[in-house]
């Protein structure tokens, strides 16, 4: 580590609570961003406006308490003052190394800061306990943390390499309670070697990476379309059960293979060894189980109860997820059945009305207006950039807003149902003022009829799958009614990473357009990952009940114009379909055409809403043309395909010389020739 530059501005103060102000800013907004990039190099600038200042008194000691605005990351030291972090993920070239140095730094020094230490952090199941401080630490005359910034080994991400950047922004001397705030700090990564290569991904990944990696815009990235890949592991006896749900997405377009439990493996680790196959051979999209953990088990390798999360960590030894999975946790073939109606209902055929465009947020009444209901606060008040759905929020401090509140809210109809606050395997725990459960009982107790929500369930132990019917089960086995899916932890989660998560999965499918569950969960999960330990854990103990692609709904669907030929020639020839609106053309929108096992083709439209496929039907028949498009309903038509005879078109030659300018090229005012040839 160097120091090229280093200005110091000395401002001796007394502590104080509050917005203390850097760089002549009255603003609450921190900001890391890249300033310069070369192949070889990527220098960052920290830029403080200020820092919050909260005191607080445990047993009769005032300590001061530091923030930085949006940002819950920290130092991790139990019983250490507690240090503002700035946590961030960067892209780097595979197998590169890395060095850092910082080449500038600007400070404040403040006197008579008392720090808060940081505490052993407190889950959604249990609150703070004794006061945890190292008192011997508190006596020493040293600056901590003694380095300002921190690079993580080498993690991968589906596509890409990156690294986890963290920046410390004040250092604090315990012993003569000064604390120095480097307001600003210019930093060098280097980047030695490694693989520069254009990484391909498709639009879907790309927005993601575009929103959860600081310096983006220097990776070499190649935006295409891709197939989508996705590996269905079924209970043997489920098989046919779950049929019209796979059978739906061979149809739309979707690479599915369909393999019986039996063939993937009896136990987690055969399973993971045919799902690592399976991604190394076709970059698989999306894995989905069905069957509940005693049909399909689940990893319980971690110190959590559940994970499913780990079956999607493919390369790498980190916890970036390579791949979207989730469960349909069913018990039985009839139980299979109303999963898939369920899916296939939302998916295809939804109640056409504004219930699709909102969400309501439920906050556990704890230390309310923060806390809990200051993360809904939060997500209700955030500018989001493509999609803001209609919120009503359900405070648990508020007397009046109990479980009848939140019963009459799903009834009356919500896309997205968020809660953020304690759990356990069957509740929500004491939620509002009456300190009422929210439990498996009131699910099975609604009647929303097809109006059923995506859930998010940001607590404690509400994923536990291993035991019997847990509530994101429940959630999903009410029929009819009930939601479509649901998250939740296996375990007891921590409260600050959880809040960021929180925070994240609305970011996912509002702000960068990652509708589907699996990955919009992917992404949060990445958004916290660089906050560290707590947050890892917390990422290995979420999961989904339901289908890792269902696709949030973030408008009322409406129909597609489709247009394509009536009828097709028997071999092979290419087949236009045209998707538009009802004022321009849908780009990217999946198209399949499919006869049988004659033929089977997708691809996604252009930018003019055009695709071509190259088709061949053997036989006579009906070909099916289906067409999906994100908060669209899908089309399904088809074309026939003929026994001839054809007029086919081969090619065509123009003849100007005599009534034009000779260039063989149709122009204004020209009179020409034209031969086709059929």
């Amino acid at each position: 580590m160097k120091y090229f530059i280093v200005f110091f501005l000395l401002f001796a103060s007394i502590a104080w609570a509050g917005w203390v102000p850097l760089n002549n800013f009255n603003s609450a907004n921190g900001l890391i961003s890249v300033v310069n990039e070369t192949d070889n190099a990527i220098t960052l600038e920290v830029n403080l406006p200020g820092f919050n200042v909260t005191d607080v008194t445990r047993a009769g000691v005032t300590y001061q308490r530091l923030s930085l605005p949006d940002n819950d990351a920290t130092s991790l030291d139990i019983g250490k003052p507690e240090i503002p972090a700035i946590a961030e993920n960067i892209g780097v070239p595979e197998n590169a190394q890395l060095s850092y140095e910082i080449v500038s730094v600007e400070t404040e020094t403040i006197e008579n800061y008392n720090l808060y230490p940081f505490q052993k952090p407190t889950t959604d199941a249990i609150d703070k306990g004794d006061l945890n401080i190292d008192k011997n630490f508190y006596l020493k005359d040293i600056n901590y943390p003694s380095q300002l910034v921190k690079l993580s080994e080498l993690k991968v991400w589906r596509d890409i390499t990156l690294t986890n950047l963290t920046v410390y922004p004040f250092q604090y001397n315990p012993y003569k309670k000064k604390l120095t705030v480097f307001r600003k700090i210019r930093i060098r990564i280097i980047i030695n070697g490694g693989n520069r290569s254009a990484i391909q991904v498709p639009p879907r990944y790309n927005r993601m990476y575009e929103s959860a990696i600081l310096n983006y815009d220097w990776m070499n990235i190649d935006v295409r379309d891709a197939d989508i890949h996705y590996l269905a592991i079924i209970y043997d006896s489920f098989v046919n059960a779950a049929k019209p749900l796979t059978d739906w997405y061979h149809k739309k377009g979707i690479t599915i293979d369909v393999v019986p439990s039996s063939t993937a493996g009896s136990s987690s680790s055969e399973i993971k060894t045919y799902i690592t196959n399976h991604y190394n051979t076709y970059h698989t999209d999306y894995v989905l189980f069905v069957g509940d953990v005693a049909q399909i088990p689940t990893y319980t390798g971690y110190s959590c109860n559940a994970s499913d999360a780990w079956y999607s960590f493919i390369t790498g030894n980190d916890l970036y997820a390579e791949l979207a999975i989730a469960r349909l946790s069913a018990t039985s073939t009839s139980m299979v059945t109303d999963l898939v109606n369920k899916v296939l209902k939302y998916e295809k055929d939804p109640p056409l009305n504004n219930w699709l465009i909102k969400s309501v947020l439920v906050a556990h009444k704890q230390d309310y207006p923060g806390k809990y209901s200051d993360c809904k606060r939060y997500i209700y008040n955030y500018p989001y950039s493509n999609f803001t759905p209609v919120m009503d929020t359900i405070m648990g401090a508020i007397s009046g807003q109990t479980n009848a509140t939140v019963t009459a809210a799903i009834n009356q109809g919500r896309n997205v149902v968020n809660y953020r606050g304690h759990g356990d395997t069957y509740i929500w725990w004491q939620w509002d003022v009456p300190n009422e459960n929210w439990s498996t009982s009131n699910v099975n107790a609604l009647s929303n009829g097809d109006m059923t929500p995506v859930v998010f369930n940001i607590a404690c132990v509400t994923g536990n799958i291993n035991a019997s019917e847990c509530l994101t089960e429940c959630w999903i086995r009410k029929n009819p009614g009930g939601g479509v899916a649901a998250l939740g932890a296996s375990s007891p989660s921590y409260t600050i990473p959880n809040h960021d998560y929180d925070k994240a999965l609305y970011k996912a499918y509002c702000d960068s357009i990652l509708w589907d569950i699996g990955w919009a969960s992917n992404y949060a999960a990445a958004v916290i990952l660089p906050q560290g330990t707590y947050a890892e854990e917390n990422v290995k103990m979420y999961l989904w009940v339901g289908n890792p692609s269902t696709e949030i709904w973030t408008a009322v669907p409406t129909n597609l114009n489709v247009t394509h030929a009536a009828n097709v020639p028997i071999g092979p020839s290419d087949l236009t379909v045209t998707v538009t609106n009802a004022k321009a053309p849908v780009a990217g929108a999946l198209v399949c055409a499919m006869k049988g096992t004659e033929t089977w083709v997708s691809d996604f439209t252009d930018a003019n809403g055009q695709v071509t496929l190259s088709i061949c039907p053997t036989s006579p028949g009906t070909l099916y043309v289906t067409v999906t498009a994100h908060d669209y309903l899908p089309y399904e038509g088809f074309a026939l395909a003929n026994s001839g005879p054809y007029c086919i078109y081969d090619s065509h030659t123009i003849d100007d010389a005599s009534g034009g300018n000779g260039d063989g090229v149709i122009s204004p005012n020209e009179t020409i020739d034209m031969a086709v040839t059929l």
